[in-house]
């Protein structure tokens, strides 16, 4: 965190920048999908914004009870199908998952009757797995444009961990890193083929969601938790990766994590203990990813725009180890009540129940104030990897010299070069105890999500993004091999997007010619500040920070600079205890929504949080229950360990430059309901029709 004040010369004031961008991805206003070989997910093909997602593994699809939480009790309106269940002859899928599964013979008449009610799906299925043209045909003849997609679920990491690093095709580690983006391009596109190229893509690596953008993805997303790199690295990855290739963002917290998968068993089998082995996973309440840990990723992903979002799974107690995946088989006769349903709530299904209802009072949640891009090279190949990895039960490709912080690689197996080096401690920087997610010595889960010393304010977009994507950003910060001189398009851009008034932080090792144009400013040892047209350009004078160098003297000088900078662009200040802040901004210059989420699970987070520039009025606490209060202007507030607060606060006066007023959020789906369709009659009994219109009726008067 930044603590003392930059030599360099000012940079211009906030009223002299760029407006703030505040309006949201709307995929079919996109030139680039106009022309699309398959067409992205939208708002108007959603009919709303968002939608909750309630899974169902195979064995359960088209259960009664799976059926009223769907259509009656309002759960979600997404859930995944099994595509194999409709197919006939599964020894004629290559690889295709549930081979000893029957398929039920009245699927279409399930999947019809659960469509009634406007569910929208999506397919589970791997990398190898091979659909065929009429099992699809089929698929979209049933569900049509409601069958969102095929989940391309983790296979980034799939191909770094089995394809480069166990050498299922051999991969020499002194290739380029051209070469190895190829490789993966046209791996991934081949996948892509295979599923008819309709695509919901869910990565676990940062640099997945581009690369899926890139190749036609109909959504972005990733997977929350699991035994994955660092989620608050990642969002800023995907959450850029939307603003450049246009497209809605998909979340999934997974229950599962280092210390294994969370679930509730209440029927162990011949004798077996609540944390019996479920494969190479301990299982139980005790295990997986925390309760808090879950909530503070559901609204950390809810307020960053997720589209979207639902658990994984572990909503009702299971019977059987083996049975983890099916979210459990609880008896249950008809008729079915929401009484009974929610008596089998796991903590997990109130979690899941409580938010989505929370989050249905709130659509209005305008969109992250995100003022800064990291541009990174196009063949980056990066994603953060732990400081310090080893365990006998949980072997992972990337053992690391703890010691001397080596042996960190790109693409699976090319060592780290300076830009790469600086990569990682930027975001070391800007996002603390990043470099600990999934490691040995930090079981408590406090590298998944990281305290915001800048606030949430970065994205990541790649080298070759356009104008307008790079338009949506007050600031670029140049990370990684970059080399502008020899790169005219890009050099381009950017001086256009300096001259429009946007401020560019580069150094010597990426841009050394700067135009003539450029006037300088001042400079202090390590940087110096020119202007260009009515923007800004710094550039620092040690190549890539010297992040390179095991001795830190330099990089820690040059942080020392450039942290005020960066620190200028966030709308607020929470004090000097750690916390993770978001800050949504609506069309309202007098409005923000701020989401404090507390990393720590021991301690208690207390603070003031102002606002720059600007007293605050008055506070609605959206989740919260009575720990905030308006005083001297400021927010006062507290956030319990492991746990997320969000406020909707207004200033005295207009203090926001926005770059839009008047957003038509009403066409662009917020606050539409998930749910239009009328109650079945045949399907359902009398009396549960009854009590949805009763409820219904209930939060229309409300």
């Amino acid at each position: 965190m930044p603590t003392r004040k930059s030599k360099t010369a000012s940079i211009p004031g906030p009223a002299a920048r760029l407006p703030i961008y505040n309006y949201p991805t709307v995929p079919e206003e996109a030139e680039r999908h106009r022309n699309a070989k398959v067409s992205p997910l939208t708002r108007r093909e959603l009919k709303t914004d968002f939608r909750a997602v309630w899974q169902i593994a195979g064995k359960n699809w088209g259960d009664n009870i799976y059926r009223h939480l769907l259509c009656e009790l309002k759960l979600g309106s997404v859930t995944n199908f099994p595509w194999y269940l409709c197919v006939e002859e599964l020894a004629a899928v290559k690889n295709a998952p549930g081979k000893t599964f029957n398929p039920r013979e009245n699927w279409e008449k399930v999947a019809e009757q659960v469509g009634k009610s406007g569910i929208y799906f999506y397919s589970n299925s791997g990398p190898d797995t091979e659909v065929p043209r009429a099992v699809f045909d089929k698929i979209m003849k049933c569900f049509g444009e409601r069958f969102i997609g095929f989940n391309e679920g983790e296979w980034d990491g799939a191909y770094l961990g089995r394809i480069v690093v166990k050498g299922v095709m051999p991969l020499s580690r002194n290739r380029s890193r051209k070469e190895a983006c190829r490789h993966y391009l046209d791996w991934l596109k081949n996948t892509y083929d295979k599923h008819q190229n309709r695509i919901l893509s869910m990565s676990s690596m940062g640099f997945g969601p581009h690369y899926a953008g890139e190749l036609g993805a109909r959504i972005l997303g990733f997977e929350a938790s699991q035994f994955l790199p660092c989620d608050t690295v990642r969002m800023s990855f995907c959450r850029g990766a939307c603003k450049q290739y246009d497209l809605l963002l998909n979340v999934c917290p997974s229950v599962f994590s280092y210390k294994g998968a969370h679930c509730f068993k209440c029927y162990p089998k011949d004798g077996q203990p609540q944390s019996a082995l479920l494969d190479f996973w301990l299982a139980g309440p005790e295990h997986g990813a925390s309760v808090g840990l879950l909530k503070r990723l559901w609204w950390l992903a809810y307020m960053n725009g997720a589209n979207i979002l639902g658990l994984e799974c572990a909503y009702f107690p299971s019977n059987a180890v083996s049975e983890l995946d099916a979210q459990g088989a609880l008896p249950f006769d008809d008729p079915i009540t929401d009484r009974m349903v929610m008596s089998r709530f796991t903590p997990l299904g109130w979690l899941q129940w409580e938010a989505i209802q929370t989050a249905r009072k709130h659509p209005m949640r305008g969109v992250p104030h995100i003022p800064v891009a990291l541009m990174l090279p196009f063949e980056h190949g990066w994603h953060a990897q732990p400081t310090y990895y080893h365990d006998k039960w949980f072997p992972h490709p990337y053992l690391h010299d703890f010691k001397n912080d080596r042996n960190l690689y790109v693409w699976g197996n090319i060592p780290y070069n300076n830009g790469d080096w600086q990569i990682d401690k930027f975001f070391r920087w800007v996002y603390p105890g990043s470099n600990l997610s999934f490691t040995a010595p930090t079981r408590d889960e406090r590298g998944i999500v990281t305290p915001t010393p800048f606030g949430d304010s970065f994205d990541v977009i790649l080298a070759n993004a356009d104008d307008n994507a790079i338009a949506k950003y007050q600031a670029l910060v140049l990370l990684g091999g970059h080399n502008i001189d020899g790169d005219k398009a890009l050099r381009d851009r950017l001086l256009s997007f300096v001259k429009s008034g946007g401020l560019v932080i580069a150094d010597v090792g990426q841009w050394e010619k700067l135009p003539a144009e450029t006037k300088k400013l001042g400079a202090s040892r390590l940087a110096g500040i020119f202007s260009y047209g009515k923007g800004r350009l710094v550039l620092v004078q040690a190549p890539h920070w010297d992040s390179g160098a095991r001795d830190e003297a330099t990089l820690n000088s040059v942080r020392a600079e450039i942290g005020p900078i960066l620190q200028s662009f966030s709308l607020i200040e929470t004090g000097e205890r750690p916390i993770h802040s978001v800050v949504n901004v609506t069309d309202k210059p007098d409005e923000l929504i701020i989401t404090l989420c507390n990393p720590s699970q021991a301690l208690a987070w207390e603070g003031t949080v102002t606002v720059k520039g600007a007293s605050i009025r008055e506070c609605e606490e959206w989740l919260a229950f009575g720990e905030a209060a308006v005083k001297d202007g400021a927010l006062k507030c507290g956030v319990p360990p492991n746990d997320v607060r969000v406020f909707k606060i207004r200033t005295e006066k207009p203090f926001l430059k926005l770059k839009h007023t008047d957003i038509p959020w009403k066409r662009l789906g917020y606050g539409a309901p998930e749910w239009e369709t009328p109650v079945d009659r045949r399907f359902y009994g009398p009396a549960i029709v009854a009590a949805v219109e009763e409820r219904r009726n209930l939060e229309a008067d409300e």
